[in-house]
């Protein structure tokens, strides 16, 4: 009985010593347990102000510059609407264009609302960040997509094929996912993309869904203001 003990308790020692931290988030910004109340401190932190965006234009202006900005959905001119802006009247989102999280720098750093709760998390990929996910979550699952597509060199098509690498780390409903891909443009350049998320997917297609109806709304009713100037007609 000793020696059964002795080894339950081994056992328990080594499980709780190597055991990986399991993924939350990146640094404060935690899924499920941050409000946007944080925004005010991060700017205060970085000393700036939060800016608002609403249209494609300045969201590509914006984008890779130091700051804070909130994306407000565009919902008179919904073909310039900023991208990742969302229509759901419960959400909001924010991106901090560069911020330091243990020594390690994050650029594009997208925070995601859903009723006053941090969902989703996103931002550029980078070695750094790639080996800390791998150093503190340890080895994730693997995933190859290939995708089929077509390019043009000289009027002719051609045929290419576009693949993404996945590596995914899972904590209940939330998963981290490093994409690495490299895909072709209609050039048939072969051009490299990446990034790095963290969310929660249930509340992400909550979500989703949200700004989705709410979008088809704004376009129904835009629709037919434009139906009835022509009432004369």
């Amino acid at each position: 009985m000793i020696r059964l003990t002795t080894f339950i308790l081994a056992l328990l020692f080594c499980t709780a010593t190597f055991a990986q931290t399991t993924v939350e988030g990146i640094g404060k910004f935690k899924i499920g347990k941050v409000t946007p109340a944080i925004m005010k401190d991060v700017a205060k932190e970085l000393g700036v102000t939060i800016s608002t965006v609403n249209n494609y234009d300045d969201y590509m202006e914006k984008l890779n510059t130091p700051g804070v900005f909130e994306l407000v959905a565009d919902t008179v001119k919904l073909d310039k609407n900023a991208p990742s802006a969302s229509y759901c009247p419960y959400s909001r989102v924010f991106i901090i264009g560069e911020y330091t999280v243990a020594d390690i720098k994050i650029v594009n750093l997208r925070l995601e609302f859903y009723r006053d709760t941090l969902y989703s998390i996103s931002c550029d990929w980078s070695k750094e960040i790639d080996d800390a996910f791998n150093t503190k979550y340890g080895k994730p699952a693997i995933e190859k997509k290939e995708t089929k597509d077509f390019c043009y060199v000289s009027g002719e098509k051609i045929d290419v094929i576009n693949t993404d690498y996945y590596s995914r780390w899972k904590n209940g409903n939330i998963t981290a996912t490093i994409i690495l891909g490299t895909y072709h443009n209609m050039e048939c350049e072969e051009k490299s993309s990446s990034i790095v998320t963290v969310y929660n997917e249930i509340i992400s297609k909550t979500e989703g869904k949200c700004s989705d109806a709410a979008e088809d709304k704004y376009k129904a009713s835009k629709k037919a203001q434009e139906k009835s100037k022509l009432s004369g007609f």
